[in-house]
């Protein structure tokens, strides 16, 4: 540390004038012919030639140390950047997710339920209201499948419906309801699907932005995931599947016991997979 301060500097060129001057006098008290001494002084020649050649190589440790000091300071300007990056990145994305919380916690929905002097009827918000809208759009499926069974059940006629069937009208009673209720829902998959956007245009790895999708996938709730699943089989969906497929988003969703279209047949594979569940099985991109 004493090299880099000023004063040590001044200290050694005190010490080589003291030096210098010593020399000289101890060599005139040596030699009192002004000619000898000269003779004297040529002898060191090359003594002079060789700290010359020390001073040049000094000169050139000097500049390899200074580009190895550039390097490291360009190596640190650089992980400085991608620190800095990763920091904004992580402000947009969770300030989305704020926004979205913000966006789920005013939505409500009015539902009955069943008491000893009737039905009574409360409203809910939030995650609770998504879960009921879920239960209301199986509710009008499942009422139009009991009207055909009922229709049909003293014909001829074949009253089971084909799985084809059953995927057109649950997807129509869908359609419906979310036409009829767009202002409930509509933002709400706009922003889902900008924040698995986001994700997915970031310069992070393929690891990375499975960590960050994880993340949001682990805050969605059950009616969350099948309102997604849902919308993402329509064609108001479209955009949104590409996401759904690359992040595994839809591994935790679940829709037994409803007697409905299985949307395992409806997505591909990597939707139900984590990334270390396709390398084990053979990537598959989607």
């Amino acid at each position: 540390p004493y090299f880099e301060k000023l004063w040590f500097l001044f200290l050694l060129l005190a010490g080589v004038l003291v030096a210098a001057g010593g020399y000289y006098l101890w060599l005139r008290s040596l030699i009192a012919d002004p000619g000898h001494r000269g003779q004297f002084g040529d002898a060191f020649g090359a003594i002079n030639a060789v700290f010359t050649g020390l001073a040049f190589a000094s000169v050139i440790y000097g500049i390899i140390l200074q580009r190895r000091e550039i390097k490291l300071q360009q190596r640190e300007l650089a992980d400085t950047r991608e620190v800095f990056k990763q920091q904004s990145f992580e402000t947009s994305y969770f300030n989305l997710q704020r926004v979205l919380a913000e966006t789920i916690n005013p939505i409500q929905w009015r539902t009955s339920n069943e008491h000893e002097l009737g039905h009574r009827w409360s409203t809910v918000q939030g995650r609770r209201a998504l879960k009921e809208i879920v239960e209301a759009i199986y509710a009008q499926y499942a009422a139009r499948v009991e009207h055909h069974e009922r229709t049909y059940a003293h014909t001829d006629a074949c009253a089971q419906l084909s799985y084809a069937i059953q995927l057109e009208w649950l997807l129509e009673t869908y359609t419906t309801f979310y036409k009829a209720n767009e202002s409930l829902l509509g933002n709400y998959f706009r922003l889902v699907y900008n924040i698995l956007k986001y994700v997915s245009q970031s310069n992070f790895d393929p690891v990375e932005k499975e960590r960050y999708s994880h993340f949001f996938r682990a805050q969605l709730s059950e009616g969350e995931l099948t309102l997604i699943v849902l919308n993402a089989m329509t064609s108001m969906g479209t955009k949104m599947r590409r996401y759904l497929e690359e992040f595994a988003m839809l591994k935790h969703a679940t829709m037994e016991g409803r007697s409905i279209p299985n949307a395992r047949e409806h997505f591909h594979e990597n939707a139900f997979k984590d990334l270390d569940e396709r390398f084990r099985g053979g990537y598959t991109a989607s």
